[in-house]
């Protein structure tokens, strides 16, 4: 069993519409009963993005807060909060 199929992270955590990967792990984070830390979370992202769920732009040289993550067909404008 490879992929998405043992990610923790319901797809349903993440919004439709683009946001900053900071911010999305701080709503993942506060939405989890199990508490584990970002690069976990991250880790999975990354292997969401694999299997075509999610899509990330950005540089991750730059950085976590440079990068943003949304689902395929979503609006590609950040709103900021």
């Amino acid at each position: 069993v490879t992929g998405v199929q043992t990610c923790a992270l319901p797809i349903s955590l993440l919004n439709k519409n683009a946001q900053k990967l900071n911010q999305a792990i701080a709503h993942i984070l506060s939405k989890m009963k199990i508490k584990t830390g970002d690069a976990f979370i991250v880790s999975r992202l990354k292997t969401m993005e694999e299997a075509g769920k999610i899509v990330f732009t950005g540089n991750w040289q730059k950085g976590w807060k440079d990068m943003v993550v949304q689902m395929p067909g979503g609006s590609s404008e950040v709103l900021e909060d």
